[in-house]
């Protein structure tokens, strides 16, 4: 059976990720900044397969063999294995094939994001747009991105059937929720935060809300850090120490890079994607919380600004690793792809806006793809 043989970063396969998004940014580019409230536009099933395809070929991504060695190196029974054990029955179920493996992961998380964008009834095409340029690293990062899909996907089936009362969709999307965690363990913490669906936020509770989250980015820091650690499976045997080496071996070389001026543009550019809609999101629904309707979006919201604001106060408040920080931080990827076509296709943002978000995010994307062809040619 077919399966991936390449076994390291090279410049080669650098350019053909760097052309392949191009190329679908180029593709799509008009008819995502489009207005479009709702429904479905032209090419949207080609645009989600591209996209797809993309993931599992992310080959620029030192992550992606990360996980080629461990789906190779796994057998039945294996002790200390890294991984939750869903992804072993996975790796089971496509007999330790890797592209299989990758299909089912990143393929999977890209199914559910649009049956996502059904429940919210957001345009397909424009969501997935706006998370593929502005968080395609993220999305092609790590097995979290299908840990984030099923808990938005039950979340959003939570929300829907809150809003009717519906005790059946409502157990559903509990169920959803929890699940989450079988794919990451680190969706624990989003569990948790899954309470901020029943906390209205506006200017009168917008800063005791800020003040909450703070002294509970405190408290994960201060108490249970070495809880969630062990949580996580970040353990001490060789096998997750070999993940480590393998996950993480770029980035001391990254790091370096980071302490020229130049590299301290990079590395905050590389949140802007994150905070830049979500100031503006924030913004319009506080603003506009009379005239926005829609209870799906405002929870979404709500869930939003909770795991946004929890991991910046892991980033002022940590007293040690900085890794939780962006660990969450990227779990708003999906809401914030969500929302910003919502309040875009509704009217709330105007067209301006929308392109300058696609421009300086998305930017940010197309400077690190543009590096890889240039240092090819």
């Amino acid at each position: 059976m077919i399966d991936f043989t390449v076994t390291r970063i090279t410049n080669e396969f650098n350019l053909y990720c760097s052309l392949f998004f191009f190329i679908i940014i180029g593709l799509y580019w008009r008819r995502a900044t489009i207005r479009r409230p709702y429904g479905q536009s032209h090419g949207t099933g080609w645009f989600y397969l591209l996209v797809a395809v993309f993931a599992v070929t992310s080959f620029f991504n030192g992550d992606f063999f990360g996980y080629q060695a461990l789906v190779s190196s796994y057998y039945h029974g294996i002790e200390g294995f890294h991984l939750e054990k869903i992804y072993e029955y996975i790796i089971e179920l496509t007999g330790q094939n890797y592209l299989l493996f990758r299909v089912v992961v990143w393929g999977g998380a890209t199914i559910l994001f649009y049956y996502i964008t059904k429940i919210y009834k957001v345009n397909a095409l424009q969501a997935l747009f706006v998370m593929f340029l502005l968080y395609t690293i993220q999305y092609t990062y790590a097995r979290a991105t299908l840990a984030m899909a099923v808990y938005f996907l039950g979340f959003s089936i939570f929300s829907k059937y809150q809003a009717k009362h519906n005790a059946i969709g409502i157990i559903l999307g509990i169920i959803i929720i929890v699940a989450s965690l079988l794919f990451h363990n680190s969706m624990a913490v989003m569990i948790i935060l899954t309470i901020f669906y029943f906390i209205p936020i506006n200017k009168r509770t917008l800063y005791p809300i800020i003040i909450v989250l703070a002294f509970f980015s405190i408290f994960m820091d201060q108490f249970i850090s070495t809880f969630i650690d062990n949580l996580l499976g970040l353990g001490s045997s060789s096998l997750d120490a070999r993940l480590e080496e393998i996950l993480e071996g770029g980035m001391g070389e990254r790091d370096r890079g980071y302490r020229t001026i130049f590299g301290g543009i990079l590395l905050i550019w590389q949140y802007v994607p994150f905070y830049l809609p979500f100031l503006i999101i924030s913004k319009i629904m506080i603003d506009k919380e009379s005239i926005i309707k829609s209870q799906l979006m405002t929870s979404l919201f709500r869930i939003t600004f909770s795991v946004v604001l929890l991991s910046t106060g892991l980033l002022l408040f940590s007293s040690g690793s900085l890794t939780f920080f962006y660990r969450y931080l990227y779990m708003s990827f999906i809401p914030l792809s969500i929302l910003t076509v919502f309040l875009f296709g509704e009217g709330f943002m105007s067209k301006k806006i929308f392109n300058t978000i696609l421009w300086v995010c998305g930017g940010y994307n197309m400077f690190i793809f543009l590096g890889y062809i240039l240092r090819v040619l």
